[in-house]
């Protein structure tokens, strides 16, 4: 048991019954009242809730996360930066907002401080929808095999969030190579991949030519699109993607 364990572990009680009161006051409205009446009803329990316990009990859930990066050489697990940086999670459907995350990359953990910044927390998958780290905006995607979806479960970077939805993966893995001078030497590679939610379903996305593909209804607005802004798949693959999706999108006024 963890030390916050034990410092939270009386206000439990009192926490979730407040919870329940103000939900079920919010449950008890009339019959007629609409669904969006109810949809803010439970949002504004949950901000109530959120900052009657903050800092979170709900958030302080996880495994203790420990560094291990000081004996990779070339390259870092993490999304740009070991340092923590301020932003928000959505956690068991509860936003946390002015939370310090690191993203591990190579082992696809979100990562925060005890309340007490004590030791390190990895979150646990399962219970994170999003997060974001400054102005970068991650989602947990889930591979759905019924509908034969392209994606690895993981988190992916959300580079334009409209109708249809740009991601971009970055997948690190951990190398090893022993020399003669500098005996074993452990580094990072990167692998990135994108993919576009198009029509409910995600769809990997390695060329230009799949690109115009995906949207090939358009195809030929999107060829003088680019043509006319410059747009260069192949130099700047995130940029692209993301315009040409929210062009299309533009297209068919999604």
């Amino acid at each position: 048991m963890s030390p916050n364990d034990y410092f939270y572990k009386p206000m439990r009680f009192s926490i979730l019954f407040f919870f329940w009161i103000i939900c079920n006051s919010s449950f008890a409205q009339a019959p007629g009242t609409d669904s969006l009446t109810y949809v803010r009803a439970v949002e504004n329990a949950k901000a109530v809730y959120w900052k009657f316990i903050n800092p979170s009990t709900g958030l302080f859930n996880g495994n203790e996360y420990v560094d291990y990066s000081f004996g990779i050489k070339d390259g870092q697990p993490f999304f740009q930066t070991p340092d923590f940086r301020n932003g928000y999670v959505v956690y068991n459907g509860v936003k946390y907002e002015d939370v310090p995350i690191v993203y591990d990359e190579l082992k696809d953990l979100v990562v925060i401080n005890d309340p007490f910044k004590v030791y390190k927390l990895s979150l646990i998958d399962e219970r994170v929808t999003s997060f974001n780290i400054e102005k970068y905006h991650f989602v947990r995607l889930v591979n759905d095999q019924a509908n034969n979806e392209a994606v690895k479960t993981g988190y992916y970077q959300v580079l334009y969030g409209g109708y249809s939805t740009v991601y971009e993966r970055q997948e690190k893995k951990l190398k090893e190579e022993t020399s003669l001078t500098e005996g074993l030497k452990r580094f990072i590679v990167t692998e990135t991949s994108y993919y576009i939610r198009k029509d409910q379903k995600v769809h990997s996305v390695g060329s230009k030519k799949g690109m115009l593909d995906l949207f090939k209804d358009k195809k030929s607005d999107i060829q003088q699109y680019m043509r006319k802004n410059k747009l260069n798949y192949k130099k700047d693959k995130e940029y692209t993607l993301a315009a040409v999706a929210a062009y299309y999108d533009q297209l068919k006024g999604k």
